[in-house]
């Protein structure tokens, strides 16, 4: 999916535990685009109002 200026505004206004670049912008890309974020990172897990499920 390609980086738009929305997911890049999302991604600087999240509070996000990660360093790593694209962990940074899978849970804003999840976000505006209205689709639930799977993942096995608990750090990545109940991300305020993105919805997320354990894998």
């Amino acid at each position: 999916m390609p980086f738009t200026h929305e997911i890049v505004l999302a991604a600087q206004q999240l509070p996000l535990p990660h360093r790593d670049p694209a962990d940074r912008f899978l849970a804003p890309t999840a976000q505006v685009m209205d689709l639930t974020l799977v993942t096995s990172d608990d750090l990545s897990l109940g991300l305020g109002t993105i919805r997320t499920m354990k894998n």
